[in-house]
């Protein structure tokens, strides 16, 4: 998403919020929903019951969720004409709330609902399409998760640790997982990144061990240090991580390179949470020595004190 809608975006969420009453953290999804004029009901979206009532009313990707169905693992269904969010039940509690404001997000966000509600329409839409629509309804809830501008506002005067991660989590009633995810990328103008891995020692996983789900990135990380690639970010954890059965698992420094070969120090803090390696990075400071990247044309960054 550009900046431009991103901002866009801002605003009509902040909007809604205002005039939902909901300007406090933490955000009250059932409110939130009857704001917009959503039902919000719970089924077991993989029962063969629901799915012969709803398959061939839900379009994924262009083609008839009956013809995906074995594929996919849904989470919600927002049907616009019924003004009706189904959530799958057989999901754990915590993990119930994010497709909620997901669905919520799609509902404010300008255009989708022409679009959804009608499935000649649907059929028609290219998948980066689709996708554009998908990263829109991401974007706008999380916004709505977070109490918009309030999270931003909160987080951007904080010095970046797990600690504050932490501290944010409990005050807006969310996951450390999806807390983390929305400071990096809404918190102080540093240079963050944030992997979300399976544990090196953990054999049992869905996920193969070690292997990283995702690689959030800062704004200034990105621009500075787009070069790094996640697996090297990973074996450094994986080289200063101890085993253990949850909680703080890892805390070191490191250095590398910008986009101009200068060597900056960070901190990484890694946290097990029984399923996942949670692992933020953060800039500390910039170093007067020089890495070994080199970049021609050397980009325009911010010197960070």
């Amino acid at each position: 998403m550009t900046p431009y809608a991103q901002k866009k975006l801002d605003g009509l969420v902040q909007r809604t919020l205002n005039d939902a009453g909901l300007t406090q953290p933490p955000v009250c999804l059932s409110d939130l929903m009857e704001f917009l004029d959503l039902s919000q009901e719970f089924y077991n979206l993989s029962d063969p019951g629901f799915l012969d009532k709803a398959k061939h009313k839900i379009r994924v990707g262009g083609h008839h969720l009956s013809k995906i169905i074995k594929k996919i693992k849904l989470q919600a269904v927002l049907f616009f004409d019924e003004k009706r969010v189904v959530i799958d039940s057989s999901l754990p509690s915590l993990k119930q709330v994010w497709p909620g404001f997901h669905e919520a997000g799609h509902r404010i966000c300008p255009g989708h609902q022409d679009i959804f509600a009608f499935g000649d329409t649907a059929s028609t839409l290219a998948p980066e399409y689709q996708e554009k629509l998908e990263a829109e309804a991401n974007y706008a809830g999380s916004g709505l998760m977070f109490c918009g501008q309030h999270f931003t506002n909160t987080a951007l005067d904080t010095k970046p640790c797990m600690q504050i991660v932490k501290t944010l989590k409990k005050d807006y009633g969310h996951s450390l997982t999806t807390t983390l995810r929305r400071y990096v990328q809404h918190g102080p103008e540093l240079p963050m990144a944030l992997t979300i891995s399976t544990p090196p020692w953990d054999s049992n996983s869905e996920h193969p061990a070690g292997k990283c789900r995702h690689y959030v990135k800062s704004t200034f990380f990105d621009k500075l240090f787009g070069h790094i690639e996640q697996s090297e970010l990973i074996a450094l954890m994986h080289r200063n991580c101890v085993h253990r059965r949850g909680g703080p698992v890892a805390e070191f420094s490191f250095d590398i390179p910008d986009a101009n070969s200068i060597n900056h120090e960070f901190y990484a803090e890694s946290f097990f949470n029984q399923h996942d390696l949670l692992t933020l990075y953060y800039w500390h400071k910039k170093l007067n020595t020089r890495g070994s990247v080199y970049i021609p044309q050397p980009i325009s960054f911010k010197s960070f004190q």
